[in-house]
């Protein structure tokens, strides 16, 4: 019969390797329970990016805004240069739908902008710029582009910093 102290020596060294087995059993579930996670959240990141991104199945919303803007103004444009020559009801209602078009464009950036903390209010903001410019042609009727470009410039390179941003780049 072993002594007491032979006792707790024999149980103690078959604990240890049964009590690491069982933490390392935990931690890999631990782990294996984080990569799920991180895997969830990326790839919620992940379609928002797309949707800021993609928005239909072919352009971006920065696309879609930049051709909205240059169809708006080409629209206002061809009406000032032709003013008077002819009737342009039909095109001035396509101006209006685009504009609309345009502060939804607006929307979908401001909101999809959250996941770019750190640039996505420069993408705001000159997006804003941009809708107030096309809005202030509007009003005046002007034929002078050369404001609204530098906005839209502005736009396109807060835009690729704030994508660059959501995807980690």
């Amino acid at each position: 019969m072993p002594s007491g102290l032979e006792l707790i020596q024999l149980v103690s060294n078959l604990a240890i390797p049964i009590l690491v087995a069982l933490f390392g059993l935990l931690l890999l579930r631990k782990g294996a329970h984080i990569k799920t996670e991180i895997a969830k959240q990326s790839e919620f990141k992940s379609k928002w990016v797309d949707q800021f991104f993609e928005c239909g199945h072919v352009s971006s919303a920065a696309t879609t805004f930049m051709k909205t803007i240059e169809r708006t103004l080409a629209g206002l444009v061809w009406i000032t240069k032709n003013s008077g020559k002819k009737d342009y009801t039909d095109l001035e209602k396509q101006i209006n739908d685009y504009v609309f078009q345009l502060s939804e464009l607006e929307l979908r950036i401001r909101r999809s902008v959250v996941f770019a903390p750190k640039t996505g209010d420069a993408a705001d903001r000159a997006a804003n710029e941009c809708i107030q410019l096309v809005s202030s042609l509007l009003q005046t009727k002007s034929d002078d582009l050369d404001e609204i470009i530098e906005a839209m410039k502005k736009f396109n390179h807060a835009f690729r910093y704030a994508h660059a941003e959501m995807l980690g780049v």
